[in-house]
């Protein structure tokens, strides 16, 4: 898998995703029987950071750095920003307040092309990761839930990924 900042060659690359893109009367393909209320634009906006709530920032962001090779990118006081090095949506950890509930409504997804491969890497480091759930309508994705240390779900999903024959199986 190479050095701590190298991510595993499992992961999903952030151009796997199954959104079409267009320019012109909308931004997202919403399918044949839905019309989308998104104007014309010459860009549209895309979701560029998930805030989390937590009450261990250090502790929340060595979580994510260690298992899913995010970098910082922005530090001040009560606020941490990660980022993946394969791009996409940006992680930013918030201070909550003392009486703030941990685990927010909110589950980030992580796309990898190999869920086993990747609950075993993680197992073998000190993440453990519920039961493999799979998915076999259409093309099939397989997907894996824990919890950061604050207590908000997280998900490992090949929804999205390119998929081998044997990964389907």
């Amino acid at each position: 898998m190479g050095g701590p900042n190298r991510l595993p060659n499992f992961l999903c690359s952030p151009f796997n995703v199954a959104i079409s893109r267009t320019t012109s009367t909308s931004c997202v393909n919403v399918g044949k029987n839905m019309r989308s209320t998104i104007p014309s634009m010459s860009v549209c906006p895309s979701i560029s950071r998930v805030i989390l709530y937590v009450k261990n920032i250090p502790k929340v962001a060595a979580f994510y750095e260690t298992f899913f090779g995010m970098r910082r990118i922005a530090e001040e006081p009560g606020w941490l920003e990660l980022e993946s090095p394969s791009g996409g949506c940006r992680v930013a950890l918030h201070q909550a307040s003392k009486t703030q509930k941990s685990g927010a409504a909110v589950k980030l997804v992580f796309g990898v092309s190999d869920v086993q491969k990747f609950v075993d890497a993680a197992a073998a480091r000190g993440l453990k990761f519920g039961p493999v759930h799979g998915v076999r309508n259409g093309l099939g994705h397989e997907f894996a839930n824990a919890k950061d240390p604050a207590g908000n779900s997280i998900s490992i999903s090949s929804r999205g990924c390119q998929h081998t024959q044997s990964q389907l199986s």
